[in-house]
């Protein structure tokens, strides 16, 4: 088993960093959980891993994912998005599945990891990712979702507030707590106003879905259609107590962009809204196959780079996906896309992520001083082979995983720590 503090030198015929250009014949040298040095094989020297012709880069960074939903893979067809969402609340609730969470995502987070994803911001209705994941070698940032007024805590600031300090009682060096007030329909003003003072007062990351569906922002504008409808049959206060606006002037003045928040998905986002967007320091997650599985209209992510919006990706759940491969979101993207340079794409996969997640000085490139966060992808050597693209081909194949600069992951295997030579 290898030592804290020894050194392994990992060598690969291209090592892609993300924040620098590619490395041809280069290597990433670990000394424990840290990256050391990362150059030219030949300049590196020492002993050496040589891990032949594949591709060595951060590991996949999946900034959008709710683990606890990994039980409901295949059993929702796809549906218009208010259809769809109270079919999978019944499944849930059918299927009792709060008792089932917990081995839901654990196997949602191997499911990752042998995906060569070694970071997840996953959101959890009542906080069950932070301690299923204790024993699971990925790293994390565990968001306690709040709805007002739902059955199960969190149903209100306070009860998040709760959470979150019980869940801090516990630290995991891979682990860092935040936070996810739902969405605009889901949580009660006077609650959104609070997360964003607690999130100010103890520096937590938040998320939260916003501008995902035409009828969230006709219900925003008017207080009509199949948002009032839902709202109403699953008795939440904002039913009672409505909100008016545009999604991002809402979340100015609830002070939610005053914490740089990761909105998830904001598929729908007129001119005006995009210009709030780009002024703010909100990041924004979007979850490619998911927004094919609903049918949306084409998103605006690449206008939103042009302005300069952190966008990044992510997975969404199985209940909208077929897997937690965030490779499969790139390959995607890749095919709508093709004009788009595979560092922009890789890089939305893994530092963009980070910094989406707050967590960008420990992951998302190969850079000394940051965790061993590693993935080894194997592909076909083609005319565009040092630019990253042969990842994007279906034959691509993760052959390696470390995590904290432990090999996790071999051939598709979970390694056991006492198996486990980096």
């Amino acid at each position: 088993m290898t030592m804290p503090n020894d050194e392994l030198t990992l060598r690969a015929a291209l090592v892609m960093p993300i924040d620098r250009p590619p490395i041809q014949d280069g290597a990433v040298r670990l000394r424990g959980d840290q990256i050391v040095a990362v150059g030219r094989a030949a300049e590196l020297g020492g002993p050496t891993h040589d891990l032949g012709h594949v591709i060595l880069m951060p590991g996949f960074v999946n900034a959008h994912t709710h683990l606890e939903l990994t039980a409901c893979q295949g059993r929702l067809a796809p549906a218009p998005f208010w259809v769809w969402v109270e079919r999978l609340i019944e499944l849930r609730r059918r299927d009792h599945a709060e008792r089932a969470d917990r081995a839901a995502i654990v196997e949602g987070a191997w499911q990752s990891l042998r995906a060569g994803v070694t970071c997840v911001g996953d959101v959890s209705r009542t906080g069950a990712n932070v301690a299923a994941l204790r024993g699971v070698p990925i790293r994390r940032v565990c968001f306690i979702e709040l709805i007002s007024g739902a059955m199960s805590p969190p149903a209100d600031a306070d009860q998040l507030a709760e959470c979150v300090r019980a869940a801090a009682s516990v630290t995991d060096p891979l682990e860092r707590i935040g936070i996810s007030p739902h969405a605009l329909y889901s949580v009660a003003w006077d609650d959104l106003c609070r997360v964003a003072a607690l999130a100010g007062e103890r520096d937590l990351p938040v998320t939260m879905h916003a501008g995902e569906t035409a009828e969230e922002i006709e219900w925003l504008r008017s207080g009509s259609g199949p948002v009032a409808v839902f709202v109403q049959r699953f008795g939440l206060p904002t039913a009672s107590a409505p909100i008016r606006g545009g999604v991002m002037d809402l979340l100015h003045r609830a002070r939610i962009t005053g914490v740089r928040p990761l909105l998830i998905h904001m598929n729908y986002t007129n001119d005006e809204q995009l210009t709030l967007l780009a002024g703010s320091r909100c990041s924004v997650a979007y979850c490619p196959r998911t927004h094919a599985f609903f049918g949306h209209p084409p998103h605006r992510w690449r206008e939103m780079q042009a302005r300069g919006v952190n966008v990044c990706v992510g997975t969404d759940s199985l209940a909208s996906n077929s897997t937690l491969s965030v490779l499969d979101e790139l390959r995607l993207l890749h095919l709508l896309a093709p004009d788009v340079p595979a560092a922009v794409l890789l890089r939305m996969a893994t530092l963009d992520a980070a910094r989406a997640l707050g967590i960008a000085d420990a992951c998302g490139s190969l850079t000394a001083g940051k965790q061993a966060d590693i993935v080894a992808v194997s592909c076909e050597n083609g005319k565009d082979w040092s630019t990253g693209i042969g990842m994007f081909s279906p034959s691509a194949r993760i052959e390696a995983v470390w995590v904290a600069g432990r090999n996790v992951v071999r051939n598709g295997t979970y390694i056991e720590p006492a198996e486990a030579s980096r």
